[in-house]
């Protein structure tokens, strides 16, 4: 994909579609929110693999989505190509445009490092033949190209934005910059993720009793409060995920046949759909029984176990005969049944605390759950506070529903965990 015309190149991101089977055709219109899951796709690559290349797309994907950020919230979803003439080709180049606006030197380099795919008329559409720019001279002169092609471009066309504000895109974006934090440990893609959070509640709050706020947008921003707990270990997103699930079901749940309705029965719906299949992106009911999941096992029950067996016998028919449409629910059902790796730990050392996590996240385990608390976290907190502190390091350690004895020893812990993530 990333190789492909489906990828643009001169301003990054991908377009919704190709016309063409060989992607080499695209439509010029590009969805922030599919950027914002390619981008975790990517992430997930380059956490398993180490493939700097898979890095390399996610940091560019990031930015790209990032210049469509104001007052900290994402202001469009789709991002269009408004062209100023009768059809779309003037967005691309023929062989002559291209060396009448490039040195011979710039085209040569530009021909080196992209292939010209004939579109339409003999426009080009160009796309990488090579994965990576071989020397850093040469990539800054590639970039010089890309700037220049990119002046010439806004002569034949225009950006043309959706003036509007997407709850579950925002928040899809957020888990983006959560993931980034862990898998590339950069702390500053936290910090963005805490400053824009908050500008979404404070949106969230101020529409919620205004406009119709569906299912996906209580679904997603739960999803990140539960990962910005599972990355901070800060109480107050945890309370605040458990608060929104409740509102979401006395909203959202039909009692009767299970799952949950895209709209809530006050909004002036002709009739209220229920979305449950994985299609294009994740469904706003396959988000919302993996938050459940989530929070059974971080807290105690509280009757979140009825909903999601009486949700999946719901569905046991359509996942039987269609699993790949139910991909993101049978992800859920996997951490539930088999726990790979539940970790809480408790001690005051912050240089212990980072060892831990570092030593967990280095290696592929998306499904691990971490949660590394000091004392007073512990003795303050609502929903952890029956664990003992009787020495300045303890940490139980969970696989596959099966627990360790509490370990107090640190280096002891270290050896355990690195032999588990083997």
């Amino acid at each position: 994909m990333y190789f492909s015309g489906i990828y643009d190149h001169l301003n990054d991101g991908f377009y919704r579609l190709s016309i063409t089977q060989d992607l080499h055709s695209p439509l010029l219109e590009k969805a922030l929110t599919d950027n914002s899951l390619l981008a975790i796709c990517y992430l997930h690559y380059y956490w398993e693999t180490k493939h700097l290349l898979f890095k390399e797309i996610a940091l560019k994907l990031i930015k790209f989505i990032e210049n469509n950020f104001s007052q900290g919230l994402l202001w469009d979803n789709k991002v269009f190509v408004n062209i100023n003439s009768e059809d779309e080709i003037s967005y691309f180049w023929t062989k002559d445009e291209l060396q009448g606006i490039l040195s011979d030197d710039e085209y040569h380099l530009f021909k080196q490092y992209f292939t010209l795919v004939p579109h339409y008329k003999n426009h080009n559409v160009y796309h990488l033949y090579q994965h990576q720019i071989e020397t850093p001279c040469d990539k800054i002169k590639v970039n010089l190209i890309k700037e220049k092609l990119t002046a010439h471009l806004q002569t034949k066309a225009t950006i043309v934005k959706n003036n509007i504000i997407n709850i579950s895109h925002n928040a899809n974006f957020l888990w983006l910059y959560v993931l980034a934090s862990i898998i590339l440990k950069d702390e500053s893609y936290l910090s963005k993720a805490q400053t824009s959070l908050n500008h979404l509640l404070n949106y969230f709050n101020q529409t919620k009793n205004k406009q119709i706020i569906t299912l996906d947008d209580y679904a997603f921003l739960i999803n990140v409060l539960i990962e910005m707990f599972n990355v901070t270990n800060e109480e107050q997103y945890l309370t605040l995920a458990i608060n929104l699930s409740d509102e979401m079901i006395k909203t959202f749940y039909d009692e009767k046949n299970g799952n949950f309705y895209y709209t809530s029965l006050q909004d002036d719906c002709v009739m209220r759909p229920k979305v449950t299949e994985d299609l294009i992106t994740i469904s706003g009911n396959s988000m919302a029984l993996h938050n459940l999941i989530r929070l059974k096992g971080l807290t105690i029950d509280l009757g979140y176990n009825r909903l999601i067996k009486q949700s999946l016998n719901a569905l046991a028919l359509n996942i039987y005969n269609r699993p790949i449409s139910y991909l993101f629910l049978l992800t859920s059902q996997i951490i539930d049944r088999y726990m790979y790796l539940d970790v809480l730990a408790i001690c005051e050392n912050e240089k212990q605390r980072k060892t831990l996590k570092d030593t967990i996240y280095e290696t592929y385990n998306p499904f691990a759950i971490v949660n590394v608390f000091n004392f007073n976290q512990i003795r303050n907190s609502k929903y952890f506070n029956d664990y003992e502190i009787n020495s300045p390091f303890v940490i139980y350690i969970c696989e596959h529903h099966s627990c360790l004895d509490p370990i107090v020893d640190f280096e002891e812990a270290l050896i355990i965990l690195k032999e588990l993530l083997r």
